[in-house]
Formats: C-alpha cells, sequence, structure tokens
C-alpha cells in the first residue's frame, strides 16, 4: 500500500510540476482501488499532455494570423498614406472612420478633426456635427433630387450620401469645400455597401484633384479668347 501510495504522489506531483515529457512506466501500480486511482491519474495525464499540444498549436497558430494581419494592416496604411487622391470612409452610424493624408491636404482639415464625426446639415448643432465638406447648395440640390426620385422626404445628412451611393452612378465631377471655404473641383465616386441585416454598413469616398486639370483648361479658354480677338482685330485693319 505505501508503496503504491509513494507512486501516486509521485505522479501528482509530476502532473502538478507540468512533467509530461514520458510515460510513467515507471511508477508502481498498486492492486485494487488504489490502482483504479492510479489509472485515472495516468488516463489525466494523457488528457493533459493533448490537450497542451493543443493548445500550443493553437497559439503558435493565432500569433502567424496575428503576425499576418500587422502585415496587412501595415501595407493597408502605406497606400492610404501613399495615395494620390483622397480617401475618405464613413461607418453605418454616420461617423467617418477614414481620412487619409491626401484628403488632409486636399481640404485642409486635420484627420482628427474629421475622424469620429458626423456630416449634418440645416439641424441644430451637436456636438460632433463634422465640418461641411460637401458645398450647402450641393446638398440641397441632391437632397431635393433624392426626394423627388423615391417620392419621400430624404434628410439632409449622411443619409443622403448613402442614397446617393447607391445610385451606383459612375465618378462624376464634383466640388468639395476646403477647410478655407474655397470649392476645391474633384472627380468624385462613391461606394456604399450594408451589413448582414441589409442596413448601412459602410460608405467609402474617394477625391481626385482636378485643381491643375481646371486651371490648364482656364489658361486654355483665355489663350484662344485671345487669339480670337486678335485675328478679329487684324482682319479689321485689313
Amino acid at each position: 500500500v505505501y508503496k503504491g501510495v509513494e507512486s501516486l504522489t509521485a505522479l501528482a506531483g509530476e502532473i502538478r510540476r507540468h512533467d509530461f515529457h514520458q510515460e510513467p512506466v515507471h511508477h508502481y501500480r498498486p492492486r485494487g482501488e488504489l490502482g483504479d486511482v492510479m489509472d485515472a491519474f495516468v488516463d489525466m495525464r494523457r488528457d493533459v499532455m493533448r490537450f497542451e499540444g493543443n493548445l500550443t498549436g493553437q497559439l503558435a497558430l493565432n500569433e502567424r494570423v496575428r503576425a499576418e494581419l500587422e502585415r496587412r494592416e501595415e501595407f493597408q496604411r502605406s497606400l492610404l498614406n501613399a495615395a494620390q487622391v483622397a480617401i475618405l470612409a464613413m461607418d453605418g452610424h454616420g461617423r467617418w472612420i477614414m481620412f487619409n493624408p491626401f484628403a488632409e491636404r486636399l481640404l485642409g482639415w486635420e484627420a482628427s478633426e474629421i475622424i469620429g464625426r458626423v456630416p449634418r446639415y440645416g439641424s441644430a448643432p451637436q456636438p460632433d456635427d463634422s465640418p461641411m465638406l460637401v458645398p450647402p447648395s450641393e446638398v440641397e440640390r441632391i437632397v431635393a433630387a433624392l426626394g423627388r426620385q423615391r417620392s419621400t422626404e430624404v434628410p439632409a445628412d449622411w443619409r443622403a450620401m448613402y442614397l446617393l451611393a447607391e445610385l451606383d452612378r459612375p465618378p462624376h465631377e464634383a466640388v468639395l469645400v476646403h477647410r478655407d471655404g474655397r470649392h476645391v473641383p474633384v472627380l468624385l465616386a462613391m461606394a456604399a455597401f450594408h451589413d448582414a441585416q441589409g442596413q448601412p454598413g459602410g460608405l467609402i469616398v474617394t477625391a481626385t484633384d482636378l485643381t491643375e486639370r481646371k486651371e490648364l483648361e482656364h489658361a486654355l479658354r483665355d489663350s484662344e479668347a485671345r487669339a480670337h480677338e486678335a485675328n478679329i482685330a487684324k482682319s479689321a485693319f485689313l
């Protein structure tokens, strides 16, 4: 009996110390109920070994997944930082969740002044109001057009942006409002998506700066106008 108790105590000590490197073949197995208890300890030891092996494998897999997610997030940040177009994103509650560096340069706002805020127009001011990035006249025009199309009242806030994006229009010229109040010409593209319940799940907006192109077009029109006036003056002189 004493020898069996000693073997059982030694086996319990190995389990407590997490000493699972080899099978306990060196332990004396007593007969009777004490032997049955020892068999239960041995089975429990094997179960713990399997569990720890599975847990170690799962932890290693989790670490690989975490490293891959970090790599992808860093790659995404690099793309957003390097993009030469403004990229804005909104969540399903109308809050801006992305405002990349080019958007900061294009519109004069810091991302920290935009992210987490909600665009609203014509309502009582709220602490989380976003600066208006679309001219008020354009907001009114869009809301009125959507209201006529849907035969219902459309709120003059982020929900109108979702409805507009759902029309799946091709990229089109528009203007956004700079922090200093001037209008910035852009090529605007919008895409909305929904969650599993069919509710607004997100909105992505890209805006390509057309300022330089518009300036070139204006310079070209001026040049053509001056050439036309010169031709008229020449014909009159002759």
